[in-house]
């Protein structure tokens, strides 16, 4: 049989043949899908772990970067409250140095105050005394202000000893 019987004599498939080459070229399309599909798994895969290491290698420099900004921030920081503890101190040690030092300038003052009104006071009772107490005043001018007197009394003789006696503010005191 065949169909036309048109290429030298009768090499006509038949539907034994055609299953066969359908069935053959199914085979080989998948095996081609399977070879695309493993290529393309290769490729995926071969991708994921290059884009994997380059996104490690990343995250790694990315780390790194962090950890390189965390310190510089903990050193500012460190610097930043060592500044911070030392103004702080420094500013204690001013405000005890004012406080030590008005303390010291009031209990001056105070101080001279008492000094000069004890002075006052003094110079008020002097004043007072000379007034309601007054000594003798001379007439005139004397030249000898203090007389000393050589006076023997009973119990300085029965003793053999003498006493000295002064002259002052007009009364004869003896003289120790």
């Amino acid at each position: 049989g065949g169909f036309g019987g048109g290429y030298g004599g009768g090499n006509c498939a038949t539907p034994l043949d055609v299953h066969s080459a359908v069935d053959q070229q199914t085979l080989i399309s998948k095996l081609d899908q399977q070879t695309y599909g493993i290529a393309d798994t290769t490729y995926a895969l071969n991708n994921s772990i290059t884009t994997g290491f380059a996104n490690a290698e990343l995250s790694r420099a990315n780390m790194a970067a962090q950890n390189a900004a965390c310190c510089c921030e903990t050193q500012r920081l460190i610097e930043r409250s060592t500044r911070d503890i030392v103004d702080n101190t420094n500013c204690n040690t001013r405000a005890i140095l004012d406080f030590l030092t008005t303390e010291k300038i009031s209990s001056l003052r105070d101080e001279n105050q008492s000094l000069r009104l004890a002075a006052s006071q003094a110079k008020q009772n002097a004043y007072l005394i000379n007034e309601l107490r007054p000594s003798p005043i001379p007439a005139y001018a004397i030249l000898m202000l203090v007389c000393m007197v050589v006076v023997a009394t009973e119990t300085a003789i029965s003793k053999n000893q003498k006493q000295l006696f002064a002259l002052r503010n007009g009364r004869l005191e003896p003289m120790m």
